[in-house]
């Protein structure tokens, strides 16, 4: 598993990379769909911290306060991992393709589009929430994203 500011990390560099900078609120609901679609292809979550459910959605705290300093603004450069964690060669490369996927599927939608998206009703986010609990169970995670890619598979291509 990975700490949550280097998947951000790894979409922070893509969106660099292709010309189309992402915000913070796109850094963390594109880490939280990468954690999911994992969690959902392989049973095997991508980060090492609880995501918890806030108002405006799923959120990873530390993730949260490493980029609050960019306000609405997009993020240019990797933001500082003070973590010493070095994936396995076959789940660094894993990690790569579940973040490259699910960048070029929704990295086109804003920040509140996507907070829209793990805001319907029956998201892991929203039950969790309105069962008034903070931190969203992998299971559900694991549960939701299961079913999203056995209706639609063409939602992540992997």
């Amino acid at each position: 598993m990975y700490s949550p500011v280097q998947i951000a990390n790894k979409f922070i560099e893509l969106g660099v990379a292709m010309n189309n900078p992402i915000t913070p609120m796109q850094a963390q609901k594109l880490t939280y769909i990468a954690h999911g679609i994992s969690l959902g292809h392989r049973g095997l979550g991508l980060l090492n911290e609880p995501v918890c459910a806030w108002r405006y959605g799923p959120v990873v705290p530390s993730l949260y306060h490493c980029l609050k300093h960019n306000g609405s603004g997009t993020i240019t450069n990797k933001v500082a991992d003070f973590s010493s964690f070095a994936a396995a060669p076959d789940l660094e490369a894993y990690a790569n393709q579940v973040v490259k996927s699910v960048y070029d599927t929704y990295s086109r939608y804003s920040g509140e589009t996507l907070s829209e998206f793990t805001h319907r009703e029956g998201t892991p986010w929203s039950q969790t929430y309105h069962a008034d609990k903070t931190i969203i169970d992998d299971q559900l995670i694991t549960s939701y994203y299961k079913r999203l890619m056995a209706r639609d598979p063409t939602c992540i291509g992997l």
